[in-house]
């Protein structure tokens, strides 16, 4: 397996998180969600990466901004 090949199933993941934090974005400015909204945009490596380098089993705790971690655990 090439180094491309290696990576580029992390960047798709990033790129999956990116998009759904930015169309939370965009619906918490319509109004469709309320209260507050802390998103993960930047933050998006650290997810996948964590995902790529720990076991399927291992536990995870996050706070009330990681939905990364959600997404990269296998949420839709």
């Amino acid at each position: 397996m090439t180094k491309t090949e290696a990576l580029l199933p992390l960047y798709r993941q990033m790129r999956r998180i990116r998009r759904v934090e930015e169309e939370s974005a965009r619906a918490y400015v319509q109004g469709k969600i309320g209260g507050f909204l802390h998103l993960y945009i930047g933050q998006e490596a650290i997810a996948v990466g964590t995902e790529a380098a720990i076991e399927r089993q291992d536990s995870v705790i996050t706070t009330y901004r990681d939905h990364g971690f959600a997404l990269s655990r296998g949420t839709s």
